[in-house]
């Protein structure tokens, strides 16, 4: 429970880190939403949201597991996507149309910015992608691999483990 928790709370909290770019690059007038007590208020939520929604379920149980697939991995990559995708969107229409010129050069940063974090997401991905071929596994054929909570563990904190890593690499 505590393994599937924490990986719900990391990615949560990489979709509060796409709102807040969300709320900078897109809603900067709205200055509300970059508030401390605002954000403060989000990551609250996200923390709770993340213990909260995960469900001790078992491998056997085929609705468990698709909740928690759905609630832990896929809808915050989804959202993820979407979000970055419409700030990266913002931005290539905001290029065309006359903006200030210290306004398009944040844009600019904020789009390298992006293209690191979706690396960033890339390597998210492909943290979960052993858990859901094991998953797959079990449905097709009805086979629940004795270790499958071994090797959970195993690609999760591999993936946890490499992620700081991977975050001072793109930084610069």
């Amino acid at each position: 429970y505590l393994i599937t928790a924490r990986v719900a709370s990391t990615y949560y909290s990489y979709v509060l880190q796409a709102f807040f770019r969300l709320f900078r690059i897109v809603f900067y007038k709205h200055k509300k939403l970059q508030t401390f007590p605002f954000i403060f208020t989000l990551i609250v939520i996200q923390w709770f949201v993340g213990f909260l929604i995960v469900l001790p379920t078992p491998y056997t149980n085929m609705l468990g597991m698709f909740y928690t697939g759905a609630f832990v991995y896929h809808i915050p990559l989804i959202s993820i996507g979407f979000i970055y995708f419409y700030i990266v969107r913002y931005i290539k229409k905001q290029n065309t149309l006359t903006v200030q010129q210290n306004r398009r050069q944040a844009n600019q940063r904020d789009l390298v910015v992006l293209r690191r974090i979706i690396i960033l997401l890339g390597v998210l991905l492909t943290v979960g992608l052993p858990t859901t071929g094991l998953y797959l596994w079990y449905l097709i054929t009805g086979y629940s691999m004795p270790m499958i909570y071994h090797v959970q563990l195993c690609t999760i904190s591999i993936g946890m483990a490499s992620l700081p890593i991977i975050i001072v690499f793109i930084q610069y």
